[in-house]
């Protein structure tokens, strides 16, 4: 299983700077629109709610949560996509957290979270969907919401 893990940490930071540049298309960008209000809606009726944003990539989603002023801890197994999206945040001089590793084996503390995004169908990349749901209801908070796509067959 380690080696699964490290496998698909090497892939993600092969592809990091290209990933966010291709995903820069009009196809994602509308996605990312649409996926981004439908957030919003979500978000809406919780009082500064504590984010995950579980696999986060290079931060596309995570950067139009933080300048609206919402509370987002970014998580993501690729090194080179989380300095990504590091620098983009920092350059817009934005404060948050910033965590390397696994979705499936977190280092967060039960009920640390009152809404976690899987976005990017990070459930369709795992090895182990069933931990990484397990792990995910772990830190999540007492009613908090899970949020998640898929990749279609």
């Amino acid at each position: 299983m380690k080696q699964t893990i490290k496998s698909l940490e090497e892939a993600f930071d092969k592809e990091a700077i290209s990933y966010d540049h291709d995903t820069n298309n009009f196809h994602h960008k509308i996605s990312e629109y649409v996926l981004y209000e439908n957030l919003k809606s979500a978000l809406s009726n919780l009082d500064k709610p504590r984010i995950l944003d579980a696999g986060c990539g290079t931060g596309k989603i995570a950067m139009k949560l933080l300048k609206t002023g919402h509370n987002v801890v970014l998580l993501d197994l690729s090194s080179a996509s989380l300095k990504i999206a590091q620098e983009k945040i920092e350059n817009e001089k934005i404060q948050t957290k910033y965590c390397k590793g696994s979705c499936e084996n977190t280092p967060f503390e039960d009920g640390s979270f009152d809404f976690i995004m899987l976005n990017g169908a990070v459930m369709s990349y795992t090895p182990n969907p069933e931990i990484l749901v397990q792990e995910m209801f772990r830190i999540l908070a007492k009613n908090g919401r899970l949020w998640f796509d898929l990749v279609g067959q």
